[in-house]
């Protein structure tokens, strides 16, 4: 089999719940190489994959299926994504995308779009399509939530994780975010920054940020900063080992405080800066920064 034909063998099915971004991942799965397909009806899967060898063009497909599709049924889908890799000598990969109920109810509320589960309210459409789809979320070898994603980073990781260069080293996504507001659930760790001095209470600081230099300055005059830094610097680099063994392609480190304004920004930072100048790829977002910026990608400029 020719390295082409082997590319051609791969499929992604993008599935989920309506208005979770499937679309956006489609279209990023598109420029990434794929032939992308939404909606496809559920008992053509079957005869789309018989017709994989015949094809002139051998770019993978990535296939969008959920609750809009016709014909769709769980038993089936499950039935179809266990077998097929096993009939047709295929791989066959599973995206699920999750959303947050209320972030759903605002993104359709904004769009002014119908629901695909049009009979009832928009919250009821919602709860119905998550108890019929939920399901699929335990065969999925990669979840996203995009609750709180910005397009930016929801299109890096799925870039990550299924781009065809096999070269792609592993991503490490730095974030900031506020514990009223809730842990990140795409986190892979989770380090708390309110173990340092909060610069809230400091009235020359209030405005400003985790950036600015004399917070910064303020936070490393904290008796417990250079413990706890040089401690986290040892827990993520015996980590990145580990998480390299495995084959991982994208890990997310999270650092948390009150506000998410002062601690868990400098946080980040600093161990984004340090990360990258270990030659690490690194991209970081504050998530419930006020005004917060774009995500900064930190390429790795070492290779």
């Amino acid at each position: 089999m020719s390295d082409n034909q082997t590319v051609a063998q791969k499929i992604i099915l993008v599935t989920g719940m309506s208005g979770a971004g499937r679309s956006t991942a489609l279209k990023v799965l598109e420029d990434l190489g794929y032939e992308a397909i939404d909606n496809l009806p559920l008992s053509l899967l079957p005869h789309l994959c018989d017709q994989i060898p015949s094809w002139e063009r051998q770019n993978p497909l990535a296939i969008g299926i959920d609750t809009r599709s016709y014909g769709f049924d769980l038993s089936r889908f499950r039935a179809l994504f266990q077998t097929l890799p096993t009939i047709l000598t295929i791989s066959v990969r599973l995206l699920y995308l999750e959303c947050d109920d209320a972030v759903l109810l605002r993104r359709f509320t904004e769009t002014r779009r119908r629901h695909p589960i049009g009979e009832s309210s928009l919250p009821d459409a919602i709860s119905q399509e998550r108890q019929l789809i939920d399901p699929l979320k335990s065969l999925a070898e990669v979840v996203i939530d995009t609750s709180h994603l910005s397009m930016p980073v929801f299109g890096q990781m799925v870039r990550q994780h299924f781009s065809l260069d096999e070269s792609l080293t592993l991503l490490i996504r730095l974030m900031s975010f506020s514990y009223r507001r809730g842990l990140p659930r795409e986190a892979d760790m989770v380090f708390d920054a309110r173990f340092l001095s909060n610069p809230h209470y400091e009235k020359p600081f209030r405005a400003l940020t985790g950036k600015d230099a004399a917070v910064g300055e303020y936070l490393t005059q904290d008796s417990n900063w250079q413990a706890v830094y040089k401690s986290l610097q040892a827990i993520i680099s015996h980590s990145l080992k580990g998480f390299r063994l495995t084959g991982r392609s994208y890990l997310t480190i999270a650092c948390g405080c009150t506000g998410g304004q002062h601690r868990s920004v400098f946080l980040a930072e600093q161990l984004s800066k340090w990360l990258h100048n270990g030659g690490e790829r690194v991209m970081i977002e504050h998530r419930d920064l006020p005004g917060k910026l774009a995500p900064e990608p930190r390429p790795n400029t070492q290779n």
